[in-house]
């Protein structure tokens, strides 16, 4: 009877703790891993926080006698140490969406996938890869993401909800019969709090703490990304990054970083021989400096800083893997108009927002030309210069155009940079196309612009009085 009594009050006891477990394990709503822009071992990020790298990937355009949408979805992979994958999600994308309208021509969609209870090994990584397509199209690799080595034994079952940035738009164009055709651009974005596509719902076990066996700290840039940064112009690099020693030791720590040396494999200074590079030492837990001179930048794709990290006075315990940082010294991107309706003969002011996604402070120029009815529409200043942007603003430039007749017009909206690296359009980065007028790389865009004449409804109140008037005066002048 005693022991009966006793096991009540035990139940009784742990009961509570019990259903706050389950509770709190049927509510975890797990990790949100973001899409980010900034690189490690030849895939993009999937991070637990988002980077300040914005990136777009645009699907070859879709010319027909009508409109396409885009979709977009995701497949998953496990990546073991080796370098082997195995896809769990049977071949084909999930959490699918769609975007068929372009108003908005940028928007946020999120389509929902269960992940199945996977076993894991300790170092075995996540690959998520993202994927596009127009209409009936075939899916098109749009960027392949990767987590850190998770050190878990398991990711759990639950719902992921995906997010994706999409843009989309639909111009109309005469081709080279003089028939107008209609054109589908889309794409996706990615890698800042604008582009903002993420997974919800990531739901690993519980962390398990490896300390590899020659490393006696770790690299804050690595856990909270982007603690490595870089400033810079056409005369210097600067790299900035910050340390600490697990034991929290007040001790110098150093870093040594080179520019583009893709393949620092597992001895970066015997692979990474005759790059350009830097060293500085600082205290541990504050922010070191280092700084490359006349940096050989390559402007025509993204460029990397890789860094290793060590204690000076034993130099054999180094970081591992290396800390790197991916950035563009010259990169841009253009936000598209929407469509615009107008009345003949008023003005109408178009604000071509342009921002600054490269290390260089940049110049821009903006190149309005008329697709058709050229003679029906006025452009005022169909050039514009954009000046002095530094790395990471927007900067607005404005055009001012007046229909002079109702129709249905297109304009070509060129923007393109000012900087000799790009002034031939074999330099051109992905993403971007060759203006032919001046054989640069530009973005481009095409809204259309329908004005019409001015109805009742848009005459003012002032104005229908005084037509009542004059009407009134001519009755009473002619009389009865």
């Amino acid at each position: 009877m005693v022991k009966k009594i006793f096991f009540l009050i035990f139940f009784l006891l742990v009961l509570p703790s019990i259903a706050r477990c389950l509770e709190a394990s049927s509510n975890d709503p797990g990790e949100t891993r973001y899409f980010r822009g900034d690189t490690s071992n030849g895939f993009y990020i999937l991070g637990i926080t988002q980077s300040d790298i914005p990136r777009e990937y645009s699907l070859p355009e879709e010319i027909g006698d009508q409109t396409y949408g885009i979709q977009a979805g995701i497949r998953v992979w496990v990546r073991t140490t080796s370098g082997n994958e195995i896809e769990i999600t049977g071949g084909s994308p999930v959490a699918v969406v769609s975007k068929s309208s372009d108003y908005p021509n940028t928007e946020i969609k999120n389509g929902s996938w269960d992940c199945p209870s996977i076993s894991l090994a300790e170092n075995d990584r996540i690959v998520v890869r993202l994927y596009l397509r127009i209409g009936s199209n075939p899916w098109q690799l749009a960027g392949s993401f990767s987590t850190e080595e998770l050190g878990v034994n398991q990711l759990n079952a639950t719902r992921w909800n995906v997010f994706y940035w999409l843009f989309l738009s639909h111009s109309r164009i005469p081709d080279e019969t003089g028939t107008r055709v209609w054109v589908t651009r889309g794409g996706i974005g990615w890698g800042d709090k604008d582009h903002n596509s993420r997974i919800e719902g990531f739901r690993p076990t519980e962390k398990i703490t490896l300390f590899p066996a020659n490393t006696g700290f770790t690299v804050l840039s690595s856990i909270i990304p982007p603690q490595v940064k870089v400033v810079g112009n056409r005369k210097y690099l600067n790299i900035f990054w910050t340390t600490k020693y697990f034991s929290d030791w007040k001790k110098e720590i150093a870093a040594k970083c080179y520019l583009n040396c893709l393949n620092p494999g597992d001895d970066i200074e015997s692979n990474c021989v005759g790059y350009q590079s830097c060293n500085s030492t600082t205290i541990a837990g504050s922010q070191g400096v280092c700084t490359i001179t006349d940096p050989n930048y390559d402007y025509t794709t993204a460029n990397l800083i890789v860094c290793k990290i060590y204690d000076p006075s034993q130099p054999e315990i180094e970081y591992k893997p290396y800390v790197n940082l991916t950035f563009w010294p010259l990169n841009f991107t253009s936000l598209p108009l929407k469509n615009i309706s107008a009345t003949v003969g008023d003005s109408i002011s178009l604000p071509i927002r342009i921002k600054n996604l490269g290390l260089l402070e940049d110049n821009y120029t903006i190149n309005i030309t008329p697709l058709s009815n050229p003679n029906f529409i006025s452009i005022k200043n169909n050039l514009i210069s954009v000046r002095n942007v530094k790395s990471g603003e927007m900067s607005i430039g404005y055009a001012e155009i007046i229909p002079l007749s109702s129709s249905e017009t297109e304009l070509g909206i060129w923007v393109y940079s000012d900087s000799p690296e790009w002034f031939d359009c074999s330099a051109c980065p992905p993403n971007f196309v060759c203006e032919q007028a001046s054989q640069k790389c530009s973005k481009y865009f095409v809204i259309r612009i329908e004005s019409d004449y001015s109805s009742l409804g848009e005459i003012s109140l002032a104005e229908i009085i005084l037509l009542i008037f004059v009407a009134l005066l001519l009755i009473y002048r002619k009389g009865p």
